[in-house]
C-alpha cells in the first residue's frame, strides 16, 4: 500500500516535500519479542527495491517502507505501538486492528477445525 503526504517545510518560503510510505502490514503468530523488527528488515527487503518507480509515478519526493506486524492473537507489539504515536493516529484504530486479527485468526482455526473435506 502506497500513500503520500504534503509534509510541510519549517522554512515557509520553500515547497513543502511531497513525501510516501510503503507500509506492509502481517498479522503473525508471535513467537519471540526480535519478530516486529525481523518482519521490518523483511518488509523493507522487498519494497525498497521498488521506490524509485513509485517516487516516478507518484511524484514524490522520498519514500519510506515499514513492516508492520500484529500478533495472530491479537497482541500490537511496541514497534507497532510507536510507529503509531508517532504519525498521531487514533488509538482507538489499534483496538479495532486487534479485535479483526483476533476475528480472523478465530475464523482461520475455525474452518481449518471444521472444513468438510469435497474429495
Amino acid at each position: 500500500m502506497a500513500a503520500a503526504a504534503m509534509i510541510p517545510d519549517d522554512d515557509d518560503d520553500r515547497p513543502s516535500s511531497k513525501i510516501g510510505m510503503i507500509l506492509d502490514p502481517t498479522i503473525r503468530f508471535e513467537t519471540h519479542s526480535g519478530q516486529p523488527e525481523e518482519v521490518d528488515s523483511e518488509k523493507k527487503a522487498i519494497y525498497e527495491p521498488t521506490i524509485d518507480y513509485y517516487k516516478d509515478k507518484y511524484q514524490l519526493d522520498s519514500i519510506t517502507v515499514t513492516g508492520l506486524i500484529i500478533g495472530a492473537r491479537g497482541t500490537i507489539p511496541g514497534f507497532l505501538a510507536k510507529f503509531w504515536n508517532s504519525l498521531d493516529l487514533d488509538r482507538v484504530y489499534l483496538s479495532r486492528i486487534t479485535i479483526a486479527a483476533i476475528r480472523g485468526s478465530i475464523s482461520i482455526l475455525r474452518n481449518h477445525i471444521y472444513k468438510i473435506s469435497t474429495l
